[in-house]
């Protein structure tokens, strides 16, 4: 829909489930989009949740360097970081309305913008002030995350975001949107920060509130923390190795029985 190609859904889904219902497993990150799949006829669906590679993305990698060239260089000055691809449906302009609805209780606070994509350079020109960061890779990209203190992330269209672990994982206060990672992961006001799905001014409104109240937002960027330890790479792939077991052992018992179809039983 964000590319005017919305017609062309009916499509796409008749595809899709043509090609997985041809699988013996297919993943999804999120409870409620294996819901939504199974009512559109997608079969042997299981949930795989993320996680972060909490060695990576550390609240450790924090830097003065980068946190000066952002205008961060007073002690206490806060900055709210975006990271992700820069695109139409990643909904940036949201999060920088935030960000600037935020100011108004928060003069000080710095924006950063983290990624490209084709709308890049179109925000660059309407948003002087805020520091577009361009890609950034690995440590560099984790440096980005822990020298920020708040992620603002207003996108509704993921199927999950890695970014709001990742986030969390290096010691920030999220605030995003009630569904995908964000309904897993973030407890409003204990390790992060949740607006209603797609109410844009709630989301806005709650960027202003934490603003006025940045002195609280230290137990809540621990909380974060903590919360990401408990999901590390590590618990994502055992649940992945034991899912593809389970689908190679069904796959077998079909074999054995003469269900399957010629063409793949070979």
């Amino acid at each position: 829909a964000d590319y005017g190609a919305a017609f062309f859904g009916n499509a796409m889904l008749g595809y899709l489930r043509w090609f997985h219902n041809f699988c013996q497993l297919t993943t999804v990150p999120d409870p409620d989009l294996l819901e939504k799949l199974e009512s559109s006829g997608i079969q042997n669906l299981e949930v795989l949740g993320r996680g972060a590679d909490t060695e990576l993305f550390n609240p450790n990698r924090r830097s003065q360097a980068l946190r000066d060239s952002w205008g961060a260089s007073e002690a206490g000055t806060p900055v709210a970081i975006y990271v992700g691809r820069a695109a139409a449906e990643k909904d940036i302009p949201l999060a920088l309305k935030a960000w600037q609805q935020a100011r108004e209780k928060c003069p000080s606070l710095k924006m950063v913008v983290v990624g490209d994509g084709p709308v890049k350079k179109k925000l660059e020109a309407k948003w002087p002030e805020v520091h577009f960061a361009g890609m950034r890779y690995d440590e560099d990209l984790a440096a980005h995350y822990a020298s920020a203190d708040l992620f603002i992330f207003g996108s509704t269209s993921e199927t999950f975001g890695n970014v709001i672990v990742e986030a969390m994982s290096s010691g920030l206060a999220v605030l995003t949107y009630d569904y995908a990672a964000g309904r897993q992961f973030v407890k409003d006001g204990e390790n992060g920060y949740l607006a209603p799905l797609s109410d844009s001014e709630a989301f806005c409104q709650k960027a202003a509130e934490i603003a006025a109240n940045l002195e609280l937002i230290g137990n809540v960027r621990t909380a974060a923390r903590q919360t990401a330890e408990t999901y590390p790479w590590s618990r994502t792939i055992r649940r992945f190795s034991s899912l593809l077991l389970a689908a190679v052992s069904k796959q077998t018992q079909s074999a054995e029985i003469g269900i399957l179809p010629a063409a793949t039983s070979n």
